[in-house]
C-alpha cells in the first residue's frame, strides 16, 4: 500500500515527535509494518478506544492486502478509505497529544507561582512572624482579577484588585509575561477559620479544622481555559509540600 515516497511523507510529518518514536514510526512504514505502527502510536496514549480502532483498521488493511493480486494497479475505493481511516487515527493521536502538551505547560506555570507564592509567605513569616493575606480572608479577591480564558492576561497592569496587586507586590512575587491562571492567598494565625474552598470537592480534599492550630496559609491558582464557566484549580497549604489540582484542562 505504502511505498517509498508515502514512507517519506510520514517521516516528514513525524520530524517534531522524539527521536526514539520516529525512529520507530520510519521503521514501521519503511517495512510496511502498518499494524505495528497504528498499535504502538495507540499504546502511547493509553486510549482503548484508539487502540480498537487500530485494531479495526490493521485488520481491514491486511485482509485487503492479502487478497490484491499483484498484477493489479490502482486502489479500490475500500482501500482508499482504509488509508483514510489510517490517517483519522493518527490525527486524532496527534491532536490529543497536542491538548495534552498545553495542559501540562498550563500546569508547569500554576506550580512554578505557586512554589514562589510559598517560599516568599515563609520568608515574610520569617521576617514577620505571620503569613502575609494577601487575598484579605476571601478567594474572592484574585490577581490577575478576572481569571484568563483561552488566552493569557498580563501579571502586570491587569490587576483591578489594588489590594490584592499590592498585597504581592510586598510579598515579592511578580511574574515576568502574562498568565493562565489568576493567583490568590488567605493567611490566618492560630485561632482563625481557614477559608472557604471554591468547590466541595476542594475541601473534602483538604478537611481543614473548623480552626487552626497555629499560623497558616493557602494559596489557590484558578482559571476557565474553556470560557464554559467551568474552573480548574490548583491549591496548596503551608501543611502540605503538595499541589492539587482539580479539573484539569477546563
Amino acid at each position: 500500500m505504502v511505498g517509498v515516497r508515502g514512507s517519506s511523507i510520514a517521516g516528514y510529518k513525524l520530524r517534531h515527535y522524539p527521536s526514539g518514536r520516529v525512529t520507530q514510526f520510519v521503521g514501521s512504514v519503511c517495512g510496511g509494518e502498518w499494524d505495528q505502527l497504528l498499535l504502538r502510536a495507540a499504546s502511547w496514549q493509553n486510549d482503548s478506544a484508539l487502540v480498537s480502532a487500530c485494531q479495526l483498521a490493521c485488520s481491514s488493511l491486511t485482509g485487503l492486502a492479502m487478497q490484491r493480486p499483484r498484477n493489479r494497479q490502482g486502489f479500490t475505493l475500500v482501500e482508499v478509505m482504509v488509508v483514510v481511516v489510517i490517517i483519522g487515527v493518527l490525527g486524532t493521536l496527534a491532536a490529543y497529544g497536542v491538548r495534552k502538551y498545553i495542559g501540562s505547560a498550563r500546569a508547569s506555570e500554576a506550580a512554578a507561582v505557586l512554589n514562589s507564592i510559598r517560599g516568599a509567605e515563609e520568608v515574610y513569616h520569617q521576617d514577620t512572624f505571620q503569613y502575609l493575606d494577601v487575598s484579605q480572608g476571601t478567594f474572592d479577591n484574585l490577581h490577575p482579577s478576572v481569571p484568563p480564558g483561552a488566552f493569557k492576561r498580563n501579571w502586570a497592569g491587569d490587576g483591578d484588585h489594588p489590594p490584592t496587586t499590592h498585597n504581592f507586590r510586598q510579598l515579592g512575587v511578580e511574574v515576568a509575561g502574562p498568565v493562565s491562571f489568576s493567583y490568590g492567598v488567605v493567611a490566618g494565625r492560630a485561632g482563625d477559620a481557614f477559608p472557604v474552598m471554591p468547590t466541595q470537592k476542594t475541601a473534602a480534599q483538604f478537611n481543614f479544622p473548623a480552626a487552626a492550630a497555629g499560623d497558616f496559609y493557602v494559596a489557590l491558582a484558578k482559571a476557565d481555559f474553556n470560557g464554559d464557566g467551568k474552573f480548574s484549580y490548583v491549591v496548596t497549604h503551608s501543611l502540605t509540600q503538595e499541589l492539587y489540582s482539580e479539573n484539569d484542562g477546563q
